[in-house]
């Protein structure tokens, strides 16, 4: 989620906006699950228990987010293999577009918890410090419930994918190996998963097969496999044929939904087998439709207000959740005293959004943006190859 350079060197090596597009997609659908999914009624009417079970389906963006990264990160690996400086560009750029803001954010909790007089808890600040939070459960952050890491997870899951998938690529280096390699850990991803389910150890911990490293590799897998695809001779095929895999797809999710009453991200078998993986097949479809010229997913995912809430989703990532724990403690009671509880979680959810964009919008341009610009003393020594139309999967 944190991939800030929309890149398909596979086609014509510029900047594609459908990618911001499909980025803004992702950020919204999690901003609408943490600001309104969990909060509707699930035994109310007919509209209240529809609402509720489509935006509890938002955590369908944290997915959206994996296959992008997959997608755009092995693309960049794989053109930039041959670089001299390989390992310190990619490690040090992908350093410099994640760590300040989230070591930064963390930095600034605990100066303001500390400030206010809230005790810390040495061990899971630890773990945050060091993206572990997702291998090893140790509580809250701190005792001030309104700062909250929950969000963090997802990133820890990619940084363990960036630990060991530029050596995987610079050892590999032929498309076909890097595709048959990304699949078996695909399988061994999925197969974790179903492991947990039937061992109980899923049942003990539900939240485990939806956000423990090794159960979670699968759609960042798969987005690095798509990657291979656009760069090899089935590309047109793949191009030409992602439109039909992603209804299809989304209309068997719905299908699921309709019979499962709700598509759930933790304590569904079904989802927490093999549906994460369907949910990942899905949104590496859109991204491959969103990659064909003037097609109607590249036009729709380039519309500006897409690709406005994709320039800022790493910002909104961050900031989202602590204003909203923070609204729902101040802001949301007196809405219900007032109003109603529905205008209560509206309101809070929309001004939680307005408040994230502009801190999001204030931290990209005066925080990272600077910070970004250090990139320039990282670019690769090798330029990306300009590469035909059809190109050889042998690699």
């Amino acid at each position: 989620m944190t991939t800030q350079s929309s890149i398909d060197t596979s086609t014509t090596g510029r900047h594609i906006p459908a990618l911001d597009g499909i980025r803004g997609v992702a950020i919204l659908l999690v901003l609408v699950v943490h600001l309104f999914g969990f909060n509707t009624n699930y035994n109310g009417g007919f509209a209240g228990r529809l609402l509720a079970r489509t935006t509890d389906a938002g955590w369908v963006g944290v997915d959206l987010f994996f296959a992008l990264s997959g997608f755009l990160i092995t693309g960049i690996l794989y053109d930039t293999v041959q670089s001299k400086h390989y390992f310190k560009n990619f490690y040090v750029r992908r350093s410099l577009r994640i760590s300040p803001l989230y070591y930064g954010f963390i930095c600034f909790g605990i100066l303001v918890v500390t400030l206010i007089g809230y005790q810390w808890f040495g061990r899971s600040l630890l773990i945050h410090l060091t993206y572990t939070q997702n291998l090893l459960s140790a509580g809250p952050v701190s005792t001030a419930n309104w700062f909250n890491l929950v969000p963090f997870w997802s990133l820890a899951i990619e940084e363990h994918f960036y630990l060991f998938w530029p050596s995987a690529i610079y050892l590999l280096r032929s498309k076909k190996r890097i595709v048959t390699c990304a699949l078996i850990l695909a399988a061994i991803s999925i197969g974790v998963r179903f492991w947990l389910f039937f061992s109980g150890k899923a049942a003990a911990s539900p939240y485990l097969p939806y956000d423990w490293t090794p159960a979670r590799l699968d759609t960042l897998l798969f987005g690095a496999v798509l990657a291979m695809l656009v760069r090899s001779q089935y590309r047109d095929r793949v191009l030409r044929l992602a439109p039909t895999l992603a209804c299809l797809g989304f209309v068997m999710l719905v299908l699921y939904g309709v019979h499962a009453k709700g598509i759930h991200h933790v304590g569904d078998p079904g989802m927490s087998t093999i549906g994460y993986s369907v949910v990942g097949i899905v949104a590496c479809a859109v991204i491959a439709s969103a990659l064909r010229p003037e097609s109607l997913a590249q036009r729709t995912f380039s519309v500006s207000v897409l690709r406005f809430f994709g320039t800022y989703s790493y910002g909104l990532y961050v900031f989202h959740f602590t204003v909203a724990r923070l609204l729902e403690l101040r802001f949301r009671p007196l809405l219900r005293e007032h109003v109603s509880n529905a205008l209560a979680i509206v309101g809070t959810g929309v001004l939680t959004m307005a408040i994230s964009v502009v801190v999001a919008m204030l931290s990209f341009h005066f925080f990272e943006k600077p910070i970004l610009s250090l990139k320039r003393h990282f670019q690769d020594d090798s330029p990306v190859p300009k590469l035909r139309k059809r190109l050889s999967f042998r690699g």
